[in-house]
């Protein structure tokens, strides 16, 4: 194997683990102080490295947020999504640190967030 080839293949590695490294460091970041809101599903967006992600927005503070969520839903189930509201961890600290949790709908239209959010997962029906 030449050189050339070792020293790509230990900067992909170098890359991936920096990658993986900072994903695992924001998780642990959310998991350790976070509040919850209500975010509403704004659409779809292609991500560079393959594959799609929702795009979601939140207000935390009077400011609006934005993440997104890598997804492999089809492309119907996604549309269906969109203009729905759910349920979105954040740090309050860092509220761009966050995450949708698709499986928490928010069907009653009436129900609004806290300015600061929730401290624990309010019960949904």
């Amino acid at each position: 194997m030449k050189k050339s080839h070792l020293v790509n293949i230990l900067g992909v590695i170098v890359i991936l683990g920096g990658i993986f490294l900072y994903d695992f460091a924001k998780h642990k970041k959310l998991e350790k102080n976070h509040r919850y809101t209500i975010g509403t599903v704004k659409g779809v967006k292609s991500l560079s490295r393959g594959g799609v992600a929702i795009l979601y927005n939140f207000r935390y503070a009077g400011i609006v947020y934005t993440g997104e969520r890598p997804t492999n839903l089809s492309e119907s189930e996604r549309n269906k999504l969109v203009d729905k509201r759910f349920i979105v961890k954040f740090n309050p600290d860092k509220p761009n640190v966050n995450s949708i949790e698709l499986n928490n709908i928010i069907i009653d239209s009436t129900l609004k967030a806290p300015t600061k959010g929730w401290l624990e997962l309010p019960k949904i029906q």
